[in-house]
């Protein structure tokens, strides 16, 4: 029985893509122990977790300088050091790039024969700059985001297998850096828990039959402000048009956000709801909208909201980002707009077509169900761990 070490900066609870692969160990047998942070919750008694207390102070305050002030990086290969003395991994299951060098550190004078799998969330070292610390005048200093960019060949290079969320991703990873084509790599991409969109609760709210919705993070890079000006501009012509967001807004969106919502009768905003309620909501709405930002970040995996509005029935406009664009045009799901007059046009379609909204759907339905279940992908998350 193969024994793996999953290193995740983070509450495991909180990680639905790692508890996901877990789930795929224990099925498979695997022997296997989780190195997370404890965020002081209480959880239940597993001896296959090891958690590392302080959890949110080490991550927030720390993980960010780790270019700078390498004290993190020391916390974590001691802790990993200390689990490796009793547990002899055969496989380490890294989630993303920044936590390779603590594990390179930890084995490096211990001997350990342990197989190296990364498993690549995003493309951090343009993700990093999504996060306000790394832009901000003073903190970018000890941030250091450029040094990612710089450190990511050699990162890679020290694997022996990769997780991407996108095939697309690991073809661009193997083409930046030739010496990665004899590496093993995994399509991993972040489909939902479907069980969590079947099972329903009820909603205390009410939706418009001819609402367009939005569901998740709410922040500038992902469109919210073009497609709020492209959807004011399609009701003035379609006076029945609503749009729905529900997300978390961005401390630095904030002010543009609200700004944008003031008098605004047609835009409902509601700040977050149940997993198990956005069945009922997309059952309400006629479409979704994902408009992110084209940029190297985005366009390392499919996000988790495309896959839940496909399953929901629910056509979806997106920007045209390789891996969602490729998905929406493949199975003719959705539309894909390449500028602001495109992503007008698209939702002015479908608030004005409900047939073709319905057609959409359920050639989105049918591609989820046909080509992102999860027995596909874990049996071959499983050949891929059987194979070192």
């Amino acid at each position: 029985m193969k024994k793996v070490l999953v290193i995740l900066d983070n509450d495991l609870i909180n990680d639905g893509r790692v508890l996901k692969e877990i789930d795929i160990l224990k099925k498979a047998n695997f022997d296997y122990r989780v190195l997370c942070y404890d965020y002081g919750k209480n959880y239940n008694d597993d001896k296959s977790i090891v958690r590392i207390k302080n959890g949110k102070f080490l991550k927030n305050k720390l993980q960010a300088f780790v270019n700078s002030i390498p004290l993190i990086t020391n916390i974590w290969a001691s802790k990993i050091k200390q689990v490796l003395k009793t547990f002899e991994a055969d496989i380490i299951h890294i989630h993303d790039l920044y936590m390779m060098p603590p594990v390179q550190k930890a084995i490096k004078k211990n001997l350990v024969k342990a197989k190296l799998v990364l498993d690549l969330h995003e493309n951090y070292p343009y993700a990093i700059y999504n996060y306000q610390y790394a832009s901000h005048f003073l903190k970018k200093h000890l941030v250091l985001p450029r040094l990612w960019k710089k450190k990511e060949r050699s990162i890679l290079s020290a694997t022996d297998g990769l997780i991407v969320l996108d095939k697309t991703f690991g073809e661009q990873l193997s083409t930046k850096y030739p010496e990665l084509k004899k590496k093993q790599f995994l399509e991993f991409p972040n489909y939902p828990d479907y069980s969590k969109l079947v099972a329903q609760e009820k909603i205390d709210f009410s939706i418009d039959e001819n609402t367009m919705l939005y569901f998740g993070g709410v922040a500038k890079s992902r469109g919210i402000s073009e497609s709020i000006q492209a959807f004011n501009k399609v009701n003035t012509k379609l006076k029945n048009s609503k749009y729905l967001i529900i997300g978390p807004v961005n401390k630095a969106y904030r002010k543009e956000f609200f700004d944008l919502l003031k008098g605004n009768s047609n835009i409902q905003y509601i700040d977050w709801i149940n997993i198990k309620q956005l069945s009922a909501v997309m059952q309400k709405c006629k479409f979704a909208i994902a408009p992110f930002y084209v940029n190297p970040q985005i366009e390392s995996g499919i996000a988790n909201k495309i896959f839940q509005y496909l399953y929901g029935k629910l056509p979806v406009i997106v920007s045209n980002a390789r891996p969602m664009a490729n998905l929406i045009t493949k199975y003719n799901c959705g539309s894909v707009f390449k500028n602001n007059d495109e992503m007008h046009d698209a939702i002015h379609t479908y608030f004005s077509n409900t047939e073709l909204c319905k057609e959409h759907g359920l050639n989105g339905h049918k591609a989820i169900i046909d080509n992102y279940n999860a027995d596909k992908f874990e049996k071959q998350f499983i050949s891929f761990y059987e194979s070192f």
